[in-house]
Formats: structure tokens, sequence, C-alpha cells
């Protein structure tokens, strides 16, 4: 069996939650003049499709289904379409199936309908109709737009009749670019706000720098696991920068990278907290006074640390560093609408959004690391797929491109703002250095010590070797 796709965790666990929770929309009247050109940079293009950030939880986009409109989960991780409740002006195909994501799982009828989504029309679009429950609100669901090889539906229609609805786009009109883009906006964001937007075969006009950007080419799983092939590309070696500059160590277990010291990464737009193995973890998160790991309901095995400990990291990919927001590193559980945390001595506690990996990736993993909304708020995404579009001419390789839209300095000034109530106090919560690091400052210290003791000696021995010659 193939390794289920991966899918935010939290989805299906707080969706009753999040969706009682009201997170007000800000239209662009609340959008300062100098903002401005973003906002329209998102509603202006062909092609594009605003989003609705719900408290940096989770980003939905309106899709029409037959004849309704339905609210769906970008995800970048995992390639089928599902909608909860009856959609009217549908085909039944008479097939049943199942989309396996990380730790859950959906089962319906596939049926057929017309589809609308980012100024395209596809017709009799394959997709699951499922029954709504309390974990599937009817009128929701999610749209995969990761690699056409990890469709499940696909599977168990004739050949070519259940390709993916991002495949179906690129491959109908010959004008539209094989790729899209994804921009993830953050929630009471004091400096600036948009709630997000994806294109599809157009960019952005406020980011078209990203054009520039290094291709990093998309790293390709064994043809035995094709179905398991995500949006992935290789991590620089001492690509995780940890606050204080030094690099944190990480071995592949990628069998087939050639490098041990690349990570192989993947970014999936469904995970609200990036997935990383444990020891990394400790290292971000575990050096902070008053950091304690713990199981918390609705997150499961996190760290928890003080709201106020600002916590800076930076990722790099081909030579270029993306320093992440610190609003990002962290999470007010009360913003999801989840009761309140304290730290062991009472301080107001806030979740470490970088999290173990919550499910098993098996004995042979085809990824070593995977970048959620936390990380993709970070950046400007442009994913190429290249030969991944199926039934396609195209020989290109795919790749992923990448634009930093974080400043180090407004982003500083924005954690004080929210976290620190103005009042600059990060200077006081520093990294406690490690074993090995206190070890090299110790060393140091023996080294200077031994090259002044044995000056003072050398000046000793000249010393009474001139005093004795004088006597003479």
């Amino acid at each position: 069996m193939a390794q289920p796709s991966l899918v935010f965790l939290l989805f299906l666990v707080c969706i009753d939650l999040i969706q009682a929770y009201h997170f007000k929309f800000r239209g662009s009247h609340d959008i300062s003049s100098g903002l401005a050109s973003r906002a329209n940079a998102e509603t202006q293009i062909a092609g594009s499709v605003m989003l609705s950030n719900k408290g940096d939880v989770s980003y939905y986009a309106d899709i029409v289904v037959g004849a309704q409109t339905f609210t769906v989960l970008v995800d970048t991780g995992s390639s089928d379409l599902w909608v909860a409740g009856t959609v009217l002006k549908s085909t039944p195909t008479g097939q049943n199936a199942s989309i396996k994501y990380a730790a859950n799982s959906v089962t319906g009828s596939i049926k057929r309908a017309n589809v609308q989504f980012a100024g395209q029309q596809v017709i009799d679009q394959a997709f699951l109709e499922i029954q709504p429950g309390d974990n599937n609100l009817e009128g929701h669901g999610i749209l995969g737009l990761g690699p056409a090889s990890g469709s499940f539906i696909s599977k168990d229609l004739p050949l070519g009749t259940g390709e993916t609805l991002l495949n179906r786009i690129f491959t109908q009109n010959s004008s539209t670019a094989n790729f899209f883009t994804l921009l993830l906006g953050r929630n009471n964001d004091p400096s600036t706000f948009f709630e997000g937007s994806v294109t599809v075969g157009e960019v952005l006009s406020d980011y078209k720098a990203i054009l520039g950007e290094p291709r990093m080419p998309v790293t390709s799983v064994v043809e035995s696991d094709h179905v398991d092939q995500h949006l992935q590309v290789l991590l620089d070696p001492n690509g995780i920068i940890n606050s204080d500059g030094i690099p944190i160590p990480i071995k592949t277990a990628v069998e087939q990278t050639v490098n041990k010291d690349q990570a192989t990464v993947v970014f999936d737009s469904g995970f609200t907290l990036p997935q990383f193995p444990r020891a990394i973890v400790d290292q971000i998160y575990g050096r902070y006074a008053e950091s304690e790991y713990r199981e918390v309901p609705g997150f499961g095995g996190v760290y928890v640390l003080p709201c106020e400990q600002e916590v800076n990291l930076t990722l790099k990919f081909f030579g270029k560093s993306y320093p992440m927001h610190p609003l990002d590193m962290t999470m007010d559980p009360t913003s999801v609408n989840l009761s309140a945390l304290e730290t062991a001595d009472g301080q107001n506690a806030c979740i470490g959004t970088f999290q173990p990996f919550t499910y098993t990736r098996g004995n042979f993993p085809s990824y070593d690391i995977v970048l959620g909304m936390s990380f993709l708020r970070n950046v400007y995404s442009f994913f190429n797929f290249g030969k991944y579009t199926q039934n396609s001419t195209t020989i290109e390789e795919p790749y992923i491109q990448l634009l930093s839209i974080t400043d180090l300095a407004e982003a500083h000034s924005d954690f004080v703002t929210i976290r620190l109530g103005g009042i600059d106090t990060t200077a006081s919560r520093k990294l406690i250095p490690t074993t090995s690091s206190s070890s090299k400052h110790r060393t140091t210290y023996y080294i200077v010590a031994g090259v002044l003791g044995a000056l003072v000696l050398s000046a000793i021995v000249a010393f009474t070797v001139l005093r004795s010659a004088r006597r003479r």
C-alpha cells in the first residue's frame, strides 16, 4: 500500500472549533494605501483566486462544483478534489474511492460535474462526493494541487478519465502555463495584511521578482513509490540556522539522496504545523528557558514556551536564505479557540509551530521535513509541474521557486508589538548555550590562557637571562 498523502492534521480535529470561531474578513477598506497594490494584485489578474485565512490554521478558496459553490481547503500535499454534501447537476460513475491522508482518509462516490476554479471551467471533472459529518461539514472539502501521480480517484477510473482538476486545466488550454503560485497571508499582522491567493498560469504583479529566483529541481521518488511524489526539493547542507546563527545538523533518511547532509523538504499547504524530526525540534525550542515538550489536546506532541519568547530561524535553499517571521514560530492556542496554556512557572504559553512528526513515514521515507503554512507565509511560492503534467508534450523538468517576503527588522517589530505590548524585552531571552558550545568556549579559554602563560614564562626567562648577563 502506498504511503498516505500529506494533509494538514488539524483540519479534521479542529474544523468544528475553527468554524465556530469568527475571523473578521478585512476588505480593501481596511488596507492602507501603501498596501493597496498588493491587495489589487491578488484580485485583478486572470487566473487568480482569493483565499480566506482562518486564523493562520487553514486557507480556503471558493470553487463551483455543478451548480453550487463549495469552500475548499487548498492543499499542495494531495492531488484530488472532494466535497461534502449532495452536488446538484452531477453524474455518478458507479465507482467509490477512498482518499488517504497522513493520519486519516475520506470515502465517497466518484462523480462528475462541471467545475469552475481560477477563471477556468473544466467539463465533467471527476471528484469525490462524501457524506457530511461532524468532521466534514456540508459545503466544505479539500482541493489537492499536488502532482497527478498522487491521485486516488484516477486509479479507480478507466485510464485518462480521472485526471486531477489542475492537470485538466493545464492540458485543456495550451495557453495556460503549467504552473501555479501560492501566497498566504498572516492573521493580525500589524505591518501587512492580506488573506492570500492562488494563481494558475499567472504571477502576481507585485511579485514578478520570483521569476529571477533559483529554479530548484523537484526531487523524484523511486518509481515504485510514484504515488508518494510530492512538491519537494533538497535543503542546503547546514540549511537550518538557529537563533544563535549556528546551523542545526541533519542527516537525510531518504536512501536515494546522494549528499546525506541534504534533507528532502516537502512544501505542503495542508499542514498548519511543519513536521520535523524530533531532534531538530529539540534544538529549535528546547534551549529556551521555561520551554517544555508536552502533549496538548488538539495539537499532539509540541513544545510549549512563553509567548513572550521570540524564536528566530532561517532555512536555506540553493544558497538563498529564507528567514521565518517570529510570529510564525509560535502560536497562541486561544487564537484558534482552544484553551489557554501556561508554562511551569505560570507564564502565558504558546505552542512551537515546528512539530515532531505526528505520524510514521514508514521504513523507507521519501522526505525528511514537511514545511506547512507557518513557513509558506514567509515566501511567495511558484510550482512548475513540467513533465508531471499528464497527457502533455512538455519535457521540462518540474521545479519550484521561492521569493522571501519576510523583512527581519519589520518582523521583529511586529513581534514586539503583538507579543510584548510594544516594549522590547527580547534581549533578556536568549538561547541557552549547548554543552558543545560551552565546551568550545572553555577550549578557547584554555588555549588563550595557555598562550598568555607561555608568553609570560618566556618574558620571565628572557628577563632572567638578561639580568645574569648584566651581572657578568
